[in-house]
């Protein structure tokens, strides 16, 4: 039984009803499954390669979707945008929802609340994954329609609008929202994206990004690397436990992104935990990587830091663990360890991690 606290997913925009209590989920597994096409009233794209990075799909961005003096009336005066399609995004989950096609989107109050989330607004557009949020509605017994909880200050619904799988939430830990407030939330969702047929193409990863793979490979000859970087002996018994389904495991399987949790038994009360998440062509997002993978966090911003192999990197070390980001072979590698160690020994160990890759 580990004594360390566990690593924690990159931020999630909503993920439905667990993701309106608690933001926490466990590691998932290697998740690199394809999604099937679903059948459309939306028309769909064609995928075009070349540009740098991904936009909407969509003619529309956040504010054309849900108008910010709407969120504020249905919440709290003092929620404004602070995430949208224009902003950086701070962690994996945020540019794997970017490279969907799709919207990811907070209006939130500049404090937070006692479980680390700003009260507001969130919102979270997947393209053509309808077959998903059927699966989600059928193993969640939710129908897509708005749902409150008092006790907690939070109501969400995942719905969907064409072949879209739309996820909105809102909280107020002050003041819980409205079941007629945050109704008018969804009808105005709705409504917008409704009438956004979608006019750019499905943005392409460059050629040749690395696909993470290989850290999900449970072979011998990887876990000999990992053992070395590491210092302890894989425990390869110990994976992650499946994802989902959620919108951020459907962005996750959109876009290729691998997820490959490792566990390691240095002693029997002191488990360390490796989680390495892949998202090929996710390099692009390098310079605003700024999400803690070990909670709580450091508390402070991650540092641009020089790692062996890597294009760029940010990283930064608390009494808790590590984490950090790197820009490799066109694709972003985030790394989260909940074992406390320096800056310089950390990126020292992500050098060590790049240096085996096959």
């Amino acid at each position: 039984m580990s004594t360390r606290p566990s690593l924690k997913f990159p931020r999630h925009g909503v993920v439905g009803v667990a993701a309106a209590v608690a933001l926490m989920i466990g590691l998932a597994g290697c998740a690199t499954p394809s999604v099937s096409p679903s059948g459309s009233a939306t028309p769909s794209v064609s995928p075009t390669p070349g540009a740098a990075s991904p936009r909407p799909i969509f003619p529309v961005g956040c504010e054309q979707v849900l108008k910010t003096s709407a969120a504020q009336s249905a919440i709290t005066p003092t929620v404004s945008l602070r995430v949208d399609e224009g902003t950086m995004p701070t962690s994996l989950l945020e540019a794997a929802y970017r490279q969907t096609g799709g919207l990811d989107c907070d209006w939130t109050a500049s404090s937070t609340n006692s479980d680390g989330r700003a009260d507001g607004v969130y919102l979270v557009v997947v393209p053509d994954s309808l077959d998903a949020l059927k699966e989600y509605q059928k193993l969640s017994s939710v129908d897509g329609s708005a749902q409150c909880l008092p006790s907690s200050g939070t109501c969400w619904a995942d719905f969907a609008v064409g072949t879209s799988w739309v996820s909105l939430s809102a909280s107020d830990s002050g003041t819980a929202p409205t079941a007629p407030a945050f109704a008018s939330l969804v009808s105005e969702v709705t409504t917008s994206l409704t009438a956004a047929t979608p006019t750019h193409d499905a943005w392409v990863p460059p050629s040749g990004s690395f696909s993470g793979s290989y850290f999900c490979d449970r072979t011998s000859a990887v876990a000999a690397h990992l053992q070395s970087v590491v210092g302890a002996a894989p425990d390869l018994s110990a994976g992650g436990t499946g994802g989902g389904p959620g919108t951020d495991v459907t962005a996750f399987q959109k876009t290729g992104a691998a997820s490959c949790p490792w566990l390691f038994s240095k002693a029997a009360t002191d488990d360390v935990e490796l989680d390495v998440t892949t998202l090929p062509g996710g390099a692009w997002s390098i310079a605003g990587m700024n999400e803690w993978r070990v909670r709580p966090g450091g508390g402070t911003a991650l540092a641009s830091v020089s790692v062996a192999g890597a294009d760029a990197a940010r990283a930064g070390c608390a009494t808790y663990g590590c984490s950090g980001y790197l820009s490799y072979r066109h694709s972003l590698i985030s790394v989260g360890l909940n074992a406390p160690m320096s800056v310089s020994d950390f990126t020292t160990l992500l050098g060590k991690l790049l240096a085996g890759v096959s």
